[in-house]
């Protein structure tokens, strides 16, 4: 069984990553094809926004082979099968505000600037802009890789170790983002780096508390807030200031990882201690 579950991880991962690099293949041709700005920015994101759910096709389209004793429907409905707390919700989106916050508070005296010209304002208030980064992230997203993949690697690993494999996998699966956002030089090596630790770490935090709490519902809540409040902020996003910016929260997040998971080693050992 646990060959096969390798076997499966291995290649839910390689689809997922096909899938994903075809798509950016398409939206590079897209592009190509001289259209006019508002055509090919309509057709950009038509293509764009199935991109994050490249893991929830190979979960839909192989489910007998990844999951074969359970249909469709049912491993989704295990994946949010806990019974929904307005406590860990109301975490949940402390959790990136907290992060945020910190991290802005970072940056401000770093950047010298102040927060009226960090924030976007148009872009915050517009709930518009908030479904758009839940759709084409978050939900399309943690069902592959925290609902199917860490919670197997989790059957074999600690969830220290699952949560860090998972981390770096889904990280790079990321990579040709990385080279589509302008950045270049030790600027692009910096945000790399930075981007794998922030994501690792934050993987972390969401393996931790979704296996604690089985709902996806509150890692998609974090996952959602943490891409949202990014883009409140007025930068450009191959800029030295931008790679400051996600050094600072990549470090945040360490920190938030590792009271993570502290908080959840110790919850495991009062749970298992003898009454």
């Amino acid at each position: 069984m646990k060959i096969t579950d390798r076997n499966n991880e291995r290649f839910f991962a390689v689809m997922t990553y096909v899938i994903f690099f075809v798509e950016i293949g398409i939206c590079g041709l897209v592009m190509l094809l001289g259209l006019p700005e508002k055509s090919l920015n309509i057709i950009e994101m038509i293509v764009s926004t199935p991109m994050a759910w490249s893991s929830f096709f190979v979960l839909m389209i192989w489910a007998k082979k990844l999951y074969p004793d359970m249909t469709r429907k049912s491993f989704i409905k295990n994946a949010f099968s806990d019974k929904l707390s307005v406590k860990w919700i109301i975490i949940s989106v402390c959790i990136s505000f907290a992060v945020f916050i910190v991290s802005l508070g970072i940056l401000i005296p770093v950047s010298g600037k102040n927060i009226g010209q960090l924030f976007n304002k148009e872009f915050a208030f517009n709930p518009l802009m908030f479904l758009l980064v839940l759709v084409s992230g978050p939900l399309g997203e943690e069902l592959g890789w925290r609902g199917y993949y860490l919670t197997s690697k989790a059957k074999r690993y600690s969830i220290l170790k699952a949560s860090l494999i998972t981390g770096l996998v889904w990280s790079f699966w990321h990579l040709p983002l990385w080279f589509l956002r302008g950045g270049k030089g030790i600027d692009l090596i910096i945000y790399i780096i930075a981007f794998i630790v922030q994501t690792t770490s934050s993987t972390v935090v969401y393996g931790c508390i979704y296996t604690k709490h089985r709902n996806l519902v509150y890692t998609i809540l974090i996952h959602t807030f943490d891409n949202f409040l990014i883009g409140t902020l007025v930068v450009d996003a191959s800029s030295r200031m931008a790679s400051i910016f996600y050094i600072i929260q990549a470090a945040v997040y360490v920190i938030t990882a590792i009271v993570t998971i502290l908080i959840y080693k110790k919850s495991e050992r009062t749970r298992t201690q003898p009454e």
